[in-house]
């Protein structure tokens, strides 16, 4: 993806999102009305041209247009693009020989996958309650007047607009990278390092032969790693660990 299409996509996103917003802009106004023996309340809501509160064809036509913008296409778009992401990953198999490294590595794409599931139903549960509210009080405006309707319709907002903040602690429960970067942010110490995790393979710093007196120095992008021992400088090669030649052997000897 080119920095042109990228800043389309993201002007694309911010105009339709105005859009949306406009009717609020324009048509949004207050109230102040006693409420029985509980003193005045003011209450902010739309007034359309055509009819009043709950009675107005455009403001049904804009809960429609909604549900269809922010609702039914984003659901469609994750579930395609997460079952296609999810398939690839749920799919994959042993290359070669059947380790622990390996099958390590498979149940981490696995382990994506519930992430992706977990987040879209989270997504379809906290916002189609907030999309139906509106549909159902338009052909039922007679729930509008009932004394549970305000408590019902702020519980439903509130799980709407708390959807935001699950993404993160989904990602902190299921992700193990994302869970070690927030402890670094947030300056959690955590008692063991994983330098294995780094280099690409399972083993430790410890385990590694000819490398009790060498320091490593690894890089996440490249499977290799140069090791410095007394008096030597090499490039050692992940994939060919274990393979020395024979003038290794008797040099290390």
């Amino acid at each position: 993806m080119t920095k042109t299409v990228a800043y389309s996509i993201i002007l694309s996103v911010w105009t339709l999102s105005s859009l949306l917003s406009l009717p609020s802009l324009l048509y949004a106004t207050t109230i102040t009305y006693k409420y029985g023996d509980q003193g005045h309340r003011t209450l902010c809501y739309l007034v359309w041209p055509d009819q009043a509160l709950g009675k107005s064809y455009a403001d049904h036509v804009y809960n429609i247009i909604f549900l269809i913008v922010t609702y039914i296409i984003p659901m469609s778009c994750m579930t395609v693009t997460y079952t296609w992401i999810g398939c690839i990953l749920w799919g994959s198999k042993v290359i070669g020989e059947n380790t622990d490294p390996q099958n390590h590595v498979i149940k981490s794409k696995q382990k994506v996958v519930h992430m992706l599931v977990a987040i879209m139903l989270l997504f379809a549960i906290c916002w189609l309650p907030y999309h139906i509210y509106f549909l159902y009080t338009y052909y039922n405006t007679d729930v509008l007047y009932t004394h549970f309707i305000q408590h019902v319709y702020l519980a439903i907002y509130w799980l709407a607009m708390s959807n935001s903040c699950y993404n993160p602690i989904v990602y902190y429960i299921m992700n193990a990278r994302f869970r070690s970067y927030f402890q670094e942010v947030v300056c959690i110490h955590r008692k063991s390092s994983e330098p294995a995790a780094a280099v690409g393979f399972g083993a430790t710093a410890r385990s590694l032969p000819l490398m009790a007196k060498a320091s490593i120095i690894t890089s996440n992008r490249a499977r290799s790693c140069r090791v410095n021992q007394p008096g030597t400088i090499r490039e050692w090669d992940a994939n060919y660990f274990g393979k020395e030649s024979s003038e290794d052997r008797e040099a290390a000897i």
